[in-house]
């Protein structure tokens, strides 16, 4: 058996989830919900307790400095995040060294504007820095998806357009 069929298998308890909660969602919603949006969201809040979880026992508990901090859950995170909506919730068929490649770039763009500019800039302003993450979360949830869904894992056509 295939790797990619394999890989397929493990993820169809994953999938069976995500389409069960999409059938829960009003008609109207879901007319205006990809479906995908539901994994992704599943799989954002997990990495996003590692991230508050990290930071937290890395600023508090080891004393490192916030901006560093920041940095390091954000890092260990997204990786998590990466890996898991790559395998459960997006599929691609794109050969992953160009999915990292372009991951790297939406990462750097939304640690520099969001994560690493909202926390801090919002702790400067006397807002304690677990609340700064949050805010700073929950902008980069669309950010985040929006990149993943129609450029990092986008499903490409022969001619290399994207289709979805």
């Amino acid at each position: 058996m295939s790797t990619v069929v394999r890989s397929r298998e493990r993820g169809a308890w994953f999938q069976r989830l995500c389409h069960w909660l999409f059938g829960l969602l009003p008609d109207r919603l879901a007319a205006v919900t990809p479906p995908t949006l539901i994994g992704f969201l599943l799989i954002s809040g997990v990495s996003f307790s590692l991230d508050l979880a990290l930071l937290t026992v890395l600023k508090s508990g080891l004393q490192v400095p916030l901006g560093v901090a920041v940095t390091l859950a954000y890092a260990g995170a997204l990786t998590v995040n990466f890996l898991l909506n790559r395998q459960l919730t997006f599929r691609p068929r794109r050969p992953l060294g160009e999915q990292v490649a372009l991951h790297v770039a939406v990462v750097v763009l939304n640690y520099l504007a969001i994560v690493l500019g909202v926390t801090v800039g919002f702790a400067a302003w006397g807002v304690p820095y677990p609340v700064a993450r949050v805010v700073a979360g929950v902008l980069e949830v669309g950010f985040v998806y929006a990149a993943q869904r129609w450029v990092v894992f986008a499903h490409r056509d022969r001619g290399g357009a994207a289709t979805d």
